[in-house]
């Protein structure tokens, strides 16, 4: 099938990376050939190693972690501390998915990314794991900040679900609500179909 190709383009230039000596320390660090004099460099970067303000200007940096069970203790740790304008803690609602029969079980992978439960709240940071507009960059991967969660009339947490999150995401330019260009994120759902018994279930969740 390779060899089917008729013409190809050999990517030599890095755009994502400008600085020179970092980009050849990830080079080596890709191919395993770390040296020490890297080491040296990437050292300076430990926590331990730099001052509470330079610390803080990554506060809400995005992490990298080995495991998912990592990522949502971590998560769940920040949500403890998300603070409005004032310096008051904001409240956090839980926000189960709706599952068909038997879609509990399946994991988030099976449902293209949507979780069986959320837990958000004003000033959340959130990823969308969908691409709902491609053209305005609304895609698998944006980041932006939960603004607002919304109820149906008489319904509230905890005990009901939203039914819109609004959104601002970063860097969005495409048509949005209000001043702050916000967007109106729905439930979307999702399809698996289980192995061995061929059962297909469903998961309705905010992507």
């Amino acid at each position: 099938m390779f060899n089917s190709f008729q013409s190809y383009f050999v990517l030599e230039k890095v755009h994502r990376q400008k600085d020179e000596e970092f980009l050849n320390i990830l080079d080596r660090l890709s191919n395993g050939d770390t040296t020490v004099a890297d080491y040296e460099v990437l050292k300076k970067r430990f926590i331990m190693n730099v001052n509470r303000d330079t610390e803080k200007n990554f506060e809400n940096a995005i992490r990298l972690f080995s495991t998912k069970k990592a990522v949502k203790t971590f998560s769940l740790s920040k949500l403890h501390n998300v603070c409005d304008e004032n310096g008051n803690l904001v409240p956090i609602a839980r926000v189960p998915a709706h599952h068909g029969q038997g879609a509990n079980l399946g994991s988030e992978d099976d449902f293209s990314g949507l979780l069986s439960e959320l837990y958000l709240g004003v000033g959340t940071r959130v990823m969308l794991r969908s691409n709902l507009w491609v053209n305005k960059s609304l895609v698998n991967g944006s980041m932006g900040t939960v603004t607002d969660l919304l109820y149906e009339e008489g319904k509230s947490s905890p005990d009901d679900s939203p039914t819109i999150i609004m959104v601002k995401f970063d860097g969005y330019k495409g048509p949005g609500i209000g001043p702050e260009n916000l967007v109106p994120i729905g439930r979307v759902t999702r399809y698996w179909t289980k192995k061995g018994s061929g059962e297909n279930c469903s998961r309705n969740q905010f992507p």
